[in-house]
């Protein structure tokens, strides 16, 4: 049971996620600091670490994004990514781990609402508002719900399936970066010009852009089906 802290004890100025992890007891300092080192090599998502390596439940990491960024919280639904997935270009969404669901009016204005996991950062933003032509409203989902939203996006029709495990597997893309076969900044930047439509799988383009052996793509999917076994599931 975690200890949810009132307003008058989490005030303003706004505290890092590690910072209020600890204050909710969700996480130790030896944990944190585990994660915090894996982050600064990495560049994943502080809670996208915790949550892969178990460290961390992803019900708690949204609570406390959205405790932190005073951000609604979202679910999500092959439904709602589906209706408006050729709104936002793939590649956009999977290398900022954010899914376009849809415009509302917040404050008088419209807005794209996106569901993300981890924080937008300015840049994000920016880019996400090119894209769309509105200023994007975040709004919180669960780490698996934004990987089952990509998958789907990717052509994994059952991706939200209620008897698939998957969703709980790290994304390709951070299997290869966690696991220092890939850097932040190659992977991005070649997913700057992958298309879905075009590409294929993303293993498969980036292996043709030679940005990383097939053997080291070969090695993350062995991980993804060593861990969806894990969970439960069985992978064809």
């Amino acid at each position: 049971m975690h200890d949810f802290p009132s307003e008058d004890r989490l005030a303003v100025p706004r505290r890092r996620l590690g910072d209020l992890l600890k204050t909710w007891q969700a996480v130790d300092d030896a944990t944190l600091e585990r994660a915090l080192e894996e982050q600064r090599r990495t560049r994943l998502p502080l809670g996208t670490v915790m949550v892969s390596h178990g460290w961390l439940d992803e019900e708690t990491l949204a609570e406390a994004l959205a405790y932190q960024e005073n951000l609604p919280r979202v679910r999500l639904d092959k439904e709602s990514v589906e209706q408006h997935a050729a709104a936002l270009p793939g590649e956009l969404a999977t290398r900022l781990r954010a899914l376009y669901i849809g415009d509302d009016a917040v404050d008088g204005r419209r807005v794209a609402r996106i569901a993300v996991a981890s924080a937008l950062g300015d840049e994000a933003r920016a880019e996400l508002e090119a894209a769309l032509g509105l200023p994007p409203f975040p709004m919180v989902a669960r780490e698996s719900e934004i990987a089952a939203g990509l998958r789907l996006l990717h052509g994994q029709r059952n991706a939200f399936d209620k008897n698939q495990t998957e969703a709980g597997v790290p994304l390709l893309g951070d299997l290869l970066i966690g696991g220092g076969m890939l850097s932040r900044e190659v992977f991005d930047a070649a997913m700057q010009r992958y298309r879905p439509d075009r590409h294929g799988r993303i293993g498969d383009y980036l292996v043709a852009q030679s940005v990383i052996s097939r053997d080291a793509i070969e090695q993350a999917v062995r991980e993804q089906r060593r861990l969806f076994q894990r969970n439960g599931g069985q992978m064809a």
